[in-house]
């Protein structure tokens, strides 16, 4: 009965029906709890699922049974890679290269850890050892090229090998048209894409049995063409075909942030920081000390804050990490204070990572949507210093609406939503700032910034307490993994002042959504007496 069982589970893995086989596997688990043969396999179809979580539980479970089991272990790393827990992966990996060396899967997963933690030559050695493990599987084998691509092209950038990744790009658009690579070299360099180029992205944009990603891809290449030739009408219409494509398969639910903001003002208040505070000895006021977070809208100047302050030998940046996010995934009216120092634990745990030894003295976590859980923050860190940044926002729309994002940002897909969601987030500027008693949360725009950054370089090295001289060239040898990767390595213009100027005609949705949100808000803050 269990073979059965067993072959149905593989069976349903096999066909990638991952949600059949992870109920088949929970089913199984009732009749056999101590199964690790079904714990195994609960854990991939977790992990083809991205529940990382849950799978590294699973996989765990499946020991010491699976000790020997190659894809049990390495599987064990890749999980606690996507949940930034690097050290632990690190552990699984060489437990995996003892049992089968030589593997790509290892390989590959030692290089985008090496890469997360800014180590770019290790990353760049691991990347190319892939490109020669890889030979040995077949073109339908999970080991993928295009994902190795990606990565080494990130690998590139981050390096500043602006040439050979230029010439990177286009050597693999010579062989294959790729929407990714495409849309990469328009966004980098607008100008090495020729007429051929331009004529395959609209082929392949056009045909419905491509995958609806990539033909989005190809619409924002294409977009980001029109838009640096200063065809600003075809600029739009591509960019908005590609996020009419997304938009069918992406779910948003854009009234849903709104009721967490709602449970966010109910919960975090000054009177309940102070009762939870009163738990604790003095030494937990300076928890977070090592701590800046930088927060806002995506595409509101945050990655090139990052790179002003990561400019500075004292300190380094973790980049954008899901980790308070995930930690945030409770009912606020649950908390208490051994729920508070054990997410305040953790965090501090993973971020270790990225500052090992203690050669630096702050580190940065610049995930903008960390502005929903500033009241978390400053409650199990208060001592961390939040930067929130200012944009216009039709600047800021057009950006976002612009970008080639995918699941991270579904909202950056449609006008409405988009208003909604930067309506949101103004809401919360506004929260925070009414609770910053302890003065570390700075609301700051990024036009002034861009205008004069000597001067708002020395601001902000003052918010945070250091005291140095702001390195304009270290600054543009900073490496960042979001979209504005090859931006920041540029001179700080103003031109990006004003950007949408051309294209304002066209976001009317936009700031009808965004004024009537911010309506909607001032009225409700009012109401709750938070303003």
């Amino acid at each position: 009965m269990m073979t059965d069982t067993f072959q149905a589970i593989i069976d349903a893995v096999k066909k990638q029906e991952y949600h059949h086989a992870e109920n088949l596997c929970w089913s199984a688990l009732k009749s056999q709890p101590n199964s690790s043969l079904i714990q195994k396999w609960l854990g991939i179809a977790l992990l083809q699922q991205k529940k990382y979580e849950g799978a590294l539980d699973a996989l765990l479970q499946s020991l010491p049974d699976q000790k020997n089991d190659f894809d049990v272990i390495n599987n064990i790393a890749f999980a606690y890679r996507h949940l930034e827990d690097y050290a632990n992966a690190l552990i699984y990996l060489d437990k995996a290269e003892k049992i089968q060396p030589d593997q790509y899967a290892v390989a590959f997963n030692r290089a985008q850890i090496s890469f997360n933690l800014k180590n770019y030559d290790a990353a760049f050695n691991f990347a190319n050892r892939c490109f020669e493990l890889i030979k040995n599987f077949p073109g339908d084998s999970f080991a993928s090229d295009k994902n190795l691509r990606s990565l080494y092209l990130e690998i590139l950038i981050a390096r500043n090998n602006t040439d050979e990744t230029i010439n990177f790009i286009k050597k693999e658009l010579e062989k294959k048209f790729d929407a990714r690579m495409f849309f990469d070299l328009s966004n980098s360099a607008p100008q090495e894409i020729t007429e051929k180029m331009k004529i395959q992205a609209q082929d392949f944009s056009l045909n419905e049995e491509n995958y609806f990603l990539l033909r989005a891809g190809a619409f924002f290449g294409l977009g980001r063409v029109n838009e640096k030739g200063k065809k600003y009408k075809d600029a739009f219409v591509n960019y908005e075909k590609g996020n009419s494509i997304k938009a069918k398969k992406l779910r948003y639910k854009p009234f849903a942030a709104q009721e967490r903001i709602k449970k966010t003002i109910k919960c975090f208040n000054k009177n309940f920081y102070l009762d939870m505070y009163e738990n604790f000895d003095e030494k937990y006021s300076e928890r977070g000390k090592n701590c800046i977070f930088i927060v806002g809208n995506p595409r509101s100047g945050t990655t090139l804050l990052e790179s002003i302050l990561g400019s500075s030998d004292k300190i380094v940046s973790a980049g954008e990490l899901q980790i308070f996010n995930r930690l945030s995934q409770f009912n606020y009216d649950d908390i208490i204070p051994e729920k508070a120092l054990e997410i305040g634990n953790e965090y501090l745990r993973i971020l270790k990572n990225f500052n090992p030894d203690n050669d630096h003295q702050f580190v940065i976590d610049k995930m903008p949507s960390n502005i929903y859980n500033v009241g978390l923050i400053k409650l199990c860190l208060p001592s961390a210093k939040v930067i929130c940044l200012n944009r216009r926002p039709l600047d800021n729309a057009w950006s976002i609406f612009t970008q080639f994002y995918l699941a991270n940002i579904p909202y950056s897909s449609n006008l409405f939503n988009l208003g909604i969601a930067m309506s949101n987030v103004e809401a919360l500027k506004k929260i925070w700032l009414s609770q910053n008693d302890n003065g570390n949360f700075l609301l700051i725009d990024y036009e002034k910034i861009v205008s004069d950054p000597q001067k708002y370089a020395k601001e902000i090295y003052n918010f945070i307490g250091i005291n140095e001289l702001y390195d304009e060239e270290k600054r543009k040898k900073f490496s960042s993994g979001t979209a504005s990767k090859t931006q920041i390595k540029k001179d700080i213009y103003t031109s990006s002042i004003s950007r949408s100027k051309d294209y304002d005609i066209f976001l009317d949705e936009f700031e009808k959504s965004y004024k009537n949100q911010n309506a909607y808000w001032d009225k409700y803050l009012k109401d709750q007496k938070v303003l």
